[in-house]
C-alpha cells in the first residue's frame, strides 16, 4: 500500500536534491502561477500596439495624460535612471536623467516636441559658472561730505529659463563706491552650452559682508551701471557653492524632502533640496568601493557597490550618514536592485541579497547554491522589477534567455519570456516590456501552457503505482509518469476520474510531470484504485 498526495504547490528549489525536496516543491516550474496553492497558467504579455524607435535598454512612461491618454515612452539604448522632479507647482513635468552622457533635464515641451523616438530633446542639467569675473570701475573723485567710501566687489550668476540659478563667477577686483554714485560693471560673460540662460544676476559685497542682490539683466547684456544704494540691496546669493552635477554621475535616485542622490566612482553626491541642478561639493560622501546601484527603503537608501553594501540615512543632505554593512555582498548588476518595500533585493555573484535596515542577507542561499545561481542566471545580466510581492527578473546566461520570479516561500518560477527592457508603472501596477520593438504588458495576454514536474518520490520496495487522479478546473491535461528517470507512461487526462497506470516493472523512484493550461489543485498516485480519494 502506497499513496502520493501532492497539493499546495510551490516552485523550484535547486539547492536541494530532487529526492529530498518537500512534496510541494518542483524540479521544473515553467510558465506557472502558484499564488493560490494551485498549479495555474501564467498569462502571456499582451501587445499594446505602441512601438519603439530604438534598440532599447531603458523605458520610462512620460506624461501619461498626453498622446490621447497613452502617454509617451522615453526610450534609451543604455542603462538610464529617469526621475520626475520634486518641484512644487511644476506643470511642465520636469524630468531628470543620468546614464545618457552628462546628466540631463527635459520637460513636456522638450521631450515630446518631435515625432519620436522620445525624448526629442533635453538640456544639460545644471549651469556653469561664468567664464570670468566682470570688469568694474568705481566713481571718480571723493564721496560727498558725510558720505562713506566702501570697498566693493561683484559676482555674476546665470539664470535658466526655469529660474534655476548657477554658481557665481570669480569676484571682480575691489573698487570703492558710495551711495549716490555709480559703479560701471562691464565685460559681463555670456553663457554658451546645451541649456537656455534667460538672465544674469549681479551681486555685490561691501566691506566684509556677503554678496547681495543688485539687479537681474537679460542674458545677452554685457554691462550694467550700478547706482543701487546699500539699503536697497536684496538677498544674499544662494548659489555660492552650487555646482552642476559631475558629468559622469549616474544612478539618479529620488530621496524624501526633495533631495536627489547620484554617484560617480566611489563618491555619492546629493543635490540641494528641491534644486536638482545644484550639487554642492560639501554634500559629497566617499565610500571604500565604487558605486553600482541605489534604491530607497523606509530605513534609508541602500547603496550597492563592488564590495560591501551601504545604508544612507538623513533628513537633509548636509546631515547624511553613510554606514557600511558588515556583509560583503557585491552588487553584480545595477538594474537588478529593486525596492521591495521594507527591504531591497539585488543580485550578487552568489545569489539574491536582501537589505533591510542594517542587515544584509543572502536570501537565496537555502534555495540555490552560489555556483548554480551563477551558471543559471549570469548575475551581471539580470534586470529586475517588483511585481506585487514578487521579485521578477530577466536574465541571459549566454545560451538561454528567460525570466524568473522569486519569493522565499514559493521558490523560483520560470517563464519563457525575455525582455531587454521593462518599466513598472507605479500608478497602475502594470509592468511593460520591450519585446521586439513593441511595448507589451506583462500578464495581460492569453494563458500560456505550463509545465510542473514533481520531486523524485521513493517507491517502497515491492510497491508499484497503478492509479492516478488529477483534480483540475478543466481538462484535458497531459500527464507524464517517470520511473527511475525513464518515461514510463504519457497520457491525456480528460476528466477528474481516477485512471490506471501501467504495471510494466518494479522501480525505486517515481516522478510525474503535468502540462496544460487549467488550474490544478491536487495530484494523487496510489498502488490501487481503492486508495484514490
Amino acid at each position: 500500500m502506497a499513496r502520493i498526495n501532492s497539493y499546495n504547490f510551490a516552485g523550484e528549489m535547486p539547492r536541494i536534491d530532487p529526492k529530498l525536496l518537500d512534496g510541494r516543491f518542483a524540479t521544473k516550474a515553467l510558465n506557472v502561477e502558484l499564488r493560490r496553492g494551485q498549479i495555474a497558467p501564467a498569462n502571456l504579455p499582451a501587445d499594446t500596439g505602441q512601438t519603439l524607435g530604438t534598440a532599447t535598454q531603458t523605458l520610462s512612461l512620460f506624461n501619461r495624460e498626453g498622446n490621447e491618454g497613452q502617454g509617451f515612452w522615453l526610450e534609451f539604448a543604455g542603462d538610464v535612471d529617469v526621475v520626475r522632479g520634486q518641484i512644487a507647482g511644476d506643470t511642465s513635468l520636469r524630468t531628470y536623467y543620468t546614464g545618457d552622457g552628462v546628466p540631463k533635464i527635459t520637460d513636456a515641451t522638450l521631450a515630446t516636441g518631435g515625432p519620436g523616438p522620445y525624448p526629442s530633446a533635453a538640456h544639460d542639467l545644471g549651469l556653469p559658472a561664468p567664464s570670468g569675473p566682470p570688469d568694474v570701475s568705481g566713481p571718480d573723485g571723493e564721496p560727498p561730505e558725510g558720505g562713506q567710501a566702501i570697498d566693493t566687489a561683484y559676482i555674476v550668476t546665470f539664470v535658466s529659463s526655469r529660474g534655476e540659478e548657477g554658481p557665481p563667477s570669480a569676484p571682480s577686483r575691489i573698487v570703492q563706491r558710495w551711495d549716490g554714485a555709480a559703479v560701471e560693471v562691464t565685460a559681463i560673460p555670456v553663457a554658451s552650452g546645451n541649456f537656455i540662460v534667460q538672465s544674469k544676476r549681479i551681486y555685490r559685497a561691501q566691506s566684509t559682508g556677503g554678496y547681495q542682490f543688485v539687479a537681474e539683466i537679460p542674458a545677452g547684456q554685457t554691462d550694467f551701471s550700478d547706482s543701487v544704494e546699500s539699503e536697497q540691496l536684496g538677498e544674499t546669493c544662494p548659489s555660492l557653492d552650487w555646482i552642476a552635477p559631475d558629468p559622469n554621475m549616474r544612478g539618479l535616485t529620488a530621496l524624501p524632502n526633495g533631495v536627489m542622490l547620484g554617484a560617480f566612482g566611489n563618491t555619492l553626491a546629493f543635490c540641494e533640496p528641491y534644486q536638482p541642478h545644484a550639487w554642492p561639493i560639501r554634500y559629497q560622501l566617499a565610500m571604500a568601493y565604487d558605486f553600482v546601484a541605489a534604491a530607497v527603503t523606509s530605513a534609508g537608501a541602500v547603496i550597492g557597490t563592488t564590495g560591501k553594501p551601504y545604508l544612507v540615512a538623513g533628513s537633509e543632505p548636509a546631515a547624511m550618514s553613510l554606514v557600511p554593512l558588515d556583509q560583503i555582498h557585491a552588487c553584480a548588476s545595477k538594474r537588478s536592485m529593486v525596492d521591495m518595500g521594507e527591504y531591497v533585493l539585488y543580485a550578487s555573484p552568489d545569489g539574491l541579497v536582501a537589505v533591510g535596515g542594517t542587515d544584509a542577507r543572502l536570501v537565496t542561499e537555502p534555495l540555490i547554491l552560489p555556483a548554480q545561481f551563477k551558471q543559471r542566471f549570469n548575475p551581471a545580466s539580470i534586470h529586475a522589477y517588483r511585481l506585487e510581492d514578487r521579485y521578477l527578473a530577466f536574465y541571459n546566461n549566454g545560451s538561454e534567455r528567460g525570466s524568473f520570479s522569486f519569493s522565499v516561500e514559493e521558490g523560483f518560477r520560470f517563464y519563457e519570456v525575455y525582455a531587454d527592457a521593462a518599466y513598472l508603472d507605479e500608478v497602475s501596477g502594470d509592468l511593460y516590456l520591450c519585446l521586439a520593438g513593441v511595448v507589451s504588458r506583462w500578464g495581460a495576454g492569453a494563458e500560456s501552457s505550463y509545465t510542473w514536474r514533481s520531486k523524485i518520490w521513493p517507491s517502497p520496495l515491492g510497491v508499484i503505482f497503478t492509479a492516478g487522479k488529477i483534480d483540475a478546473d478543466s481538462y484535458p491535461l497531459t500527464f507524464d509518469f517517470y520511473a527511475d528517470g525513464q518515461l514510463l507512461h504519457s497520457r491525456s487526462v480528460a476528466d477528474g476520474r481516477a485512471f490506471r497506470l501501467p504495471c510494466a516493472r518494479r522501480y525505486r523512484h517515481v516522478q510525474f510531470e503535468l502540462r496544460g493550461n487549467a488550474p490544478v489543485s491536487n495530484i494523487q498516485l496510489a498502488s490501487s484504485m481503492s486508495e484514490i480519494r
